[in-house]
């Protein structure tokens, strides 16, 4: 490791789960989507102190000096990433400035992958300072050790490939391209209130041991197993909706929430389905329609509410160093 200057700048976007959820912890197929809102992380290594800068935590800007690493995830990130690497007495200070302002609207975090895509960029902004190979493997690596063992590491794959992913998890992680039917249009709504994936997470843990919970897994895999194979329409992602909306009766998952009831009744008015996204109980849903005209009206019928439709598109590209 020399002492010369570098500077790098990364970006990796966030993502969607369009179907899977939950399904995929027990080994069922999930399709991803990566999105245009991306976390930007700006790294260059300095003559004398450590300086951190994290914008998009609900603060404007916070300024950490002296190797403190405790406080915003980005900090968490690189240590994270340094120990996993073997640098645990790295001594060559660097700025490092992280970005995740895109994901958040009105001061709330929206729910799109944040963690990972932030996770994703640092990983790999510290692997090209020190002159070591980035991979897959070592970005989930690294957000699995943040979230404490949890998750699926299907946002890590999306934010790391970009574009439609079909991700399923044993025995081991496997990604492949997916393309959604040009015939299908979408619209990604934020209902206005903040999740709390991880609390989800911990209540389906601890719920999936119950008989009748399981009976709906076991639904909500084959659901999942026949979407990602099958014919993919609205009658066919209605289907989906519909196990997906027993399993979360039947685990007391709260995956729908009052707002995404709401929407999901004024989108059945129009003739387009509804459904939430990932964890669920707030954050994002998505609202599937056969044409332009449907989803337009869709977006009318939610411009004076708390609700608020998303403007962005597919990204194209995952992770990228500069």
């Amino acid at each position: 490791m020399t002492q010369e200057s570098y500077k790098t700048c990364s970006t990796a976007p966030g993502k969607i789960v369009l179907w899977g959820e939950y399904a995929v912890l027990e080994g069922a197929p999930a399709v991803t989507m990566a999105v245009s809102r991306y976390s930007k992380v700006d790294l260059a290594t300095t003559q004398e102190s450590w300086e951190f800068i994290s914008k998009g935590f609900n603060t404007p800007g916070l300024h950490l000096f002296e190797k403190d690493f405790c406080y915003v995830p980005a900090t968490q990130f690189a240590e994270l990433t340094l120990k996993h690497l073997g640098f645990n007495d790295f001594h060559v200070p660097f700025s490092l400035s992280s970005d995740t302002s895109s994901f958040y609207r009105k001061q709330k975090k929206v729910g799109l992958g944040s963690s990972a895509s932030l996770a994703t960029a640092t990983y790999h902004s510290l692997t090209q300072l020190l002159g070591v190979e980035a991979s897959l493997e070592g970005a989930l690596e690294i957000h699995k050790r943040w979230q404490s063992g949890s998750g699926s590491g299907i946002d890590v794959a999306t934010s790391w490939f970009g574009g439609t992913i079909k991700c399923a998890r044993y025995p081991n992680l496997t990604v492949s391209p997916f393309r959604l039917p040009d015939s299908l249009f979408w619209q990604i709504i934020w209902t206005g209130r903040q999740a709390d994936t991880r609390e989800h997470l911990k209540k389906f843990d601890a719920s999936i041991n119950r008989k009748k919970v399981r009976l709906g897994l076991d639904q909500l895999c084959a659901a999942s197993e026949e979407l990602t194979k099958g014919t993919i329409s609205l009658e066919s992602i209605r289907s989906y909706k519909e196990i997906l909306e027993n399993f979360d009766q039947l685990a007391d998952l709260k995956i729908f929430t009052t707002e995404h009831q709401r929407l999901d009744r004024i989108a059945a008015e129009l003739g387009l389905v509804y459904k939430p996204c990932g964890a669920g109980g707030g954050d994002i849903g998505i609202a599937f329609a056969k044409d332009h005209q449907s989803l337009t009206a869709f977006n009318q019928q939610i411009k004076n509410t708390e609700f608020m439709a998303l403007d962005m598109e597919i990204a194209v590209d995952g992770v990228k160093t500069n």
